[in-house]
């Protein structure tokens, strides 16, 4: 991996344009744009309205949702949301290469697995994000609040790879809270059990 590693974007909601938009000025950014690729074209990227961080203007570069990158990402971030039916090994196998770490940043619980078993030699990192973002339009991301993440491998094993390292540092310099654990499954239940307390409240 260089200096500036390579970072594919797969599922750009909030959530997921929002943290792989912190790493802009550490690493080489693409995103697979599906709804809203002519607004981001036009655009040329995504704004980014934040209180707590403050506004900016996200340039990746953007591609469309299921075109092969001309490029071998150094890491895949996964952030689709989790539906019925929907085969996510296979809709990211176009872009994962022998070397591409798989970082899945999504709810729910046993989202690894399917990874795991569609793509036994790479690396996966698995996340619990606490974020609330929203898209009020296409082309625009707004953050309202947090952005804490609990990094860990997956299977749990030793969790401090160089790789895992690095985008922990990366996240901390770019001004979000994160934490390399050893079991991350712990956290994503963790994370499960707030959700289930806290989202029947919203509503």
């Amino acid at each position: 991996m260089t200096d500036r590693p390579k970072i594919l974007l797969i599922g750009p909601g909030a959530l997921g344009l929002f943290y792989t938009s912190r790493l802009a000025d550490k690493a080489e950014i693409a995103v697979a744009a599906r709804s809203d690729y002519e607004a981001a074209s036009t655009r040329g990227g995504y704004q980014i309205l934040s209180k707590q961080l403050g506004d900016f203007f996200f340039r990746p570069r953007i591609l469309k949702a299921g075109v092969k990158p001309d490029f071998e990402p150094d890491y895949l971030f996964v952030c689709l949301k989790v539906t019925d039916g929907l085969d996510q090994p296979a809709l990211c196998a176009h872009a994962v290469g022998r070397n591409t770490t798989i970082v899945i940043i999504q709810n729910g619980l046993g989202n690894e697995e399917p990874f795991r078993e569609a793509f036994p030699e790479n690396e996966i990192i698995s996340t619990a994000a606490y974020l609330g973002a929203s898209r009020p339009e296409p082309g625009t991301v707004l953050h309202a609040d947090g952005g804490k993440l609990f990094f860990g491998e997956y299977p749990a094993s030793n969790p401090q790879t160089a790789k895992l390292q690095w985008l922990a540092d990366a996240f901390n310099a770019a001004n979000i809270p994160t934490k390399i654990v050893a079991n991350v499954q712990e956290e994503r239940w963790r994370k499960l059990l707030w959700n289930a307390s806290f989202n029947p409240v919203s509503v």
